[in-house]
């Protein structure tokens, strides 16, 4: 897992299970965020393959 792009306590506290447990909200919160970066990626490199 790449860390360096996104240095984000909580997306690491959550994957290492380190540090305090985040409050279900903010898990639930920091995936969606997490998936809408992953999809607006994908839909960049479909555009970019496209072409």
């Amino acid at each position: 897992m790449e860390t360096a792009k996104n240095p984000n306590p909580l997306c690491v506290n959550v994957f290492q299970g380190g540090g305090p447990v985040p409050s279900k909200e903010a898990v639930t919160e920091k995936w969606a965020e997490m998936i809408a970066l992953l999809e607006s990626s994908q839909a960049e490199a479909s555009n970019s393959l496209g072409r």
